[in-house]
């Protein structure tokens, strides 16, 4: 394993948030992030998730004997977790254990309230855990390894995030970062150091830098109003900024340094008055290419095309919808013809159920030319979009029908080629060319929450492409392409 912490004063200095992995020790000259020891408390709430039925007892499936009946095409499977899996990540690492030498290793975070950590063999077929996580006080929302994967960052809805190092045989806590804002939706470390960005449901992200003694908070990030759903350092500028999305429909690019809002583009949402007494709609993912150009999916059904260049803009919007109108003015429009005032009333669940049908849960973005972008519904659909063509075309449309549940993540496999992974467990890989389902796994016996593909390296192990999931029936699995 590479080794080394990444000196945040000094990327505070000159101007930039490069990272350099030197072995300096990060100096704390402001904002020390008490360090407390981990403790063994009891598994307190239970997260809750699209598709988790396991917080009640009533309605409870029997996974095990349903993955009996199931065909599981995975490499490995997890099953340590005694709930639902929330988050996952991967990388390839290397060991002094000749038994492991060169290993994947997968972090999961569960409604369990642990993380866990897995080096997995592929020569050998072993699996060996060497972490179980404990003392977060809510579901574990998101785990993220460092770029030297020398770090393990796991964060909760109780607020708090644990630092773990990687080691084998036995991984170590090493901070508990806390004091720092609400439940955390996301988590991302720096590409090239050991700085870490997280994103808070009050609408708050904070950055801090690390190293294996000591914690520097770097800035707090604080102009959304709502859930900040999605955000990263930037990819197009060597992640010297940063970009946040949020829930109350505007997207912010950010210097970190201050930090001082650089841009904001607000994004056009559309809530039909019959549906104010529901929560207005916002922003759900976005997905950056190297161009600075970004793709957002918006609760609403729409998806926009965004440059960052010179400032925040919208460079075009399209409705996933099969039509352009208002999918929400038609469905209850139809349906509150001739509905009375108390039977409107009746009916607020019904509308709640219309608007769901149209929601955006996942995009895409292309890393090279041809711009082709990707939106997975919550229906179900997937759309394959040319914004490169007659200002923003589709190119494919894969109906409702041939998926009929929400598609919870998409991953580029190559240029050509994207996967699924839906709340009926599915795992499907796709032509970006003509839309064809080329490949199917199966293994899941219930919805796939998360979704990661660890980057290839130069070995002749780890230049495989595997494909890694993990959700709703409490099981961790690793797939070949």
């Amino acid at each position: 394993m590479g080794s080394g912490d990444d000196n945040g004063m000094d990327m505070m200095r000159d101007g930039s948030i490069d990272g350099d992995n030197s072995d300096d020790e990060v100096g704390v000259n402001r904002g020390d992030v008490q360090v407390v020891v981990e403790d063994e408390s009891t598994v307190l709430d239970f997260g809750t998730r699209l598709g988790n039925s396991h917080a009640g007892a009533e309605d409870e499936v029997d996974h095990d004997d349903l993955q009996q009946q199931i065909q599981d095409e995975s490499i490995f499977t997890l099953v340590n977790h005694s709930d639902s899996i929330y988050c996952v990540s991967s990388a390839w690492v290397r060991t002094s254990s000749a038994e492991l030498n060169e290993s994947l290793c997968v972090a999961t975070g569960s409604g369990d309230d642990t993380v866990r950590l897995t080096f997995m063999n592929l020569v050998n077929m072993t699996q060996t855990e060497v972490l179980c996580g404990t003392g977060f006080k809510d579901s574990v929302s998101a785990v993220a390894f460092d770029s030297s994967a020398t770090f393990l960052a796991a964060a909760a809805m109780d607020g708090t995030i644990r630092i773990y190092s990687v080691e084998y045989p036995h991984s170590r806590l090493l901070h508990v970062l806390e004091d720092s804002g609400d439940a955390f939706e996301w988590i991302q470390w720096h590409p090239r150091g050991k700085v870490l960005l997280g994103g808070c449901a009050d609408g708050t992200c904070w950055m801090w830098s690390i190293s294996e003694t000591r914690v520097l908070l770097m800035s707090t990030f604080s102009s959304h109003s709502d859930s900040v759903s999605c955000g990263q350092f930037t990819r197009s500028d060597n992640a010297k900024k940063v970009l946040t999305a949020s829930l109350d429909g505007s997207v912010i690019l950010w210097d970190p340094r201050g930090p001082t809002q650089l841009s904001k583009q607000e994004i056009p949402l559309k809530t039909p008055s019959s549906m104010n007494h529901l929560k207005p709609p916002g922003i759900q993912c976005f997905s950056e290419n190297p161009d600075g150009l970004v793709m957002i999916g918006c609760s609403d059904g729409s998806v926009h095309l965004l440059s960052m260049e010179p400032s925040l803009r919208i460079v075009n919007s399209k409705a996933h919808l099969v039509s352009e109108s208002d999918f929400h003015e038609r469905q209850i429009a139809a349906s509150e013809a001739d509905m009375s005032d108390e039977e409107r009333d009746e009916n607020g669940e019904e509308e709640e159920e219309a608007s769901v049908e149209s929601g955006i849960e996942c995009v895409l973005l292309s890393e090279t030319r041809p711009l082709i972008g990707v939106s997975g519904g919550w229906d179900g659909s997937i759309v394959i979009w040319d914004w490169e063509r007659g200002g923003g075309t589709e190119r494919v449309r894969i109906p409702s029908s041939v998926e009929s549940s929400c598609i919870t993540q998409l991953l580029w496999i190559d240029n050509n080629h994207f996967v699924s992974t839906s709340a009926s467990g599915s795992i499907k890989i796709w032509s970006s060319k003509t839309g064809e389902c080329v490949s199917e796994k199966h293994g899941h016996s219930d919805a796939i929450l998360c979704l990661d593909i660890p980057s290839p390296q130069s070995t002749s192990l780890s230049n495989q492409t595997l494909i890694v999931t993990a959700g709703d029936d409490a099981t961790c699995k690793v797939f070949t392409v």
